[in-house]
């Protein structure tokens, strides 16, 4: 009678440990709002609303199978943003009624706002702002006086030479200049020129010749800077084939 008392004790002792592990229960899926809405956008039923002072508050209930739609007029430049503290699906759309990507109006014009729920319905409140970016741009330069005679030494032999600035309008300019050839006469040039009053920069192009000795003269151009003072312009030129200095101060 004990060895049987004892051999049932093993037996049920055995037996535990082949007892199923518990499982983990399995985690619920988190939804998301997706990035294209599935109710298609429509022209009915669209609230108008003002954004002039830069915000406005929203609100109602939203629901899974039906949209609710805000339009709104927005300018290129400003930025757009929202807050909310609901767990709802919001969307916006541009005036070619195509998703909006991001926070940025690129095109002046109607945008719309559309807001949904993933299920059920849902109270509301959006605030809506519309900021606008404000770059410091600097004042436009007034135009650097070129017109007048400037007098200095120009071409590869470094000849004593003069610069007649005879027209103007705004940073371009045209006349012309004396010089000496590398091997004597005076050569007479045309040309027109343009200077930058913000980096000081010049371009001075000869544009055809009035009068050469020897018909050798080849046309070249020239890029330099002017002083702060506007009185002294310097650079280098080239013709295509030799290349040189050149400086003009104003008389």
């Amino acid at each position: 009678m004990k060895q049987i008392l004892i051999f049932l004790t093993i037996i049920t002792l055995t037996s535990c440990q082949y007892l199923p592990a518990k499982q983990p229960s399995p985690t619920p899926e988190i939804e998301t709002c997706p990035s294209t809405p599935n109710l298609i956008l429509k022209s009915a039923n669209v609230e108008t609303i003002s954004l002039d002072q830069g915000k406005a508050k929203l609100s109602g209930i939203a629901k899974k199978n039906q949209a609710i739609r805000y339009s709104f007029e927005a300018k290129t430049g400003q930025e757009l943003t929202y807050e909310t503290e609901d767990d709802i699906c919001i969307w916006f759309y541009a005036p070619d009624n195509k998703l909006l990507t991001g926070k940025q109006i690129a095109t002046d014009g109607k945008y719309i706002i559309q807001i949904s729920t993933l299920k059920g319905s849902k109270t509301f409140s959006i605030d809506l702002a519309l900021t606008t970016n404000i770059v410091n741009t600097p004042p436009p330069q007034p135009a650097i006086l070129m017109l007048g005679t400037w007098e200095g030494y120009y071409n590869i032999n470094s000849a004593t030479s003069k610069l007649f600035v005879t027209n103007q309008s705004g940073n371009n300019f045209s006349g012309k200049i004396h010089t000496i050839a590398s091997r004597g006469g005076t050569v007479i040039v045309n040309i027109e020129g343009e200077i930058n009053p913000n980096t000081k920069e010049i371009m001075i192009r000869e544009t055809d010749i009035v009068q050469t000795p020897n018909n050798n003269w080849i046309l070249g151009v020239n890029n330099g800077t002017i002083t702060s003072d506007f009185q002294t312009i310097s650079g280098d030129g080239s013709d295509g084939t030799y290349k040189y200095s050149w400086s003009f101060t104003k008389r």
